[in-house]
């Protein structure tokens, strides 16, 4: 998934609407969204889509 894709998801559950809701979160809420995400990222030391590639190789290994 991509991270603004993945930022939006994260917007849109903080509003509590559904994911699949057309309805685009306010500004504030996506800014508050990014700066879970960029949280996130510190706290694992490493950015989204470096976790997406090391989990897809975790994943490989234990198949």
């Amino acid at each position: 998934m991509e991270r603004s894709k993945l930022v939006l998801q994260m917007a849109k559950a903080f509003v509590g609407e559904s994911m699949m809701d057309p309805i685009e979160p306010d500004e504030t809420t996506r800014q508050r969204a990014e700066q879970a995400l960029e949280r996130i990222e510190r706290y694992l030391g490493a950015d989204v889509e470096e976790a997406r590639d090391i989990l897809a190789r975790v994943m490989e290994d234990v198949s």
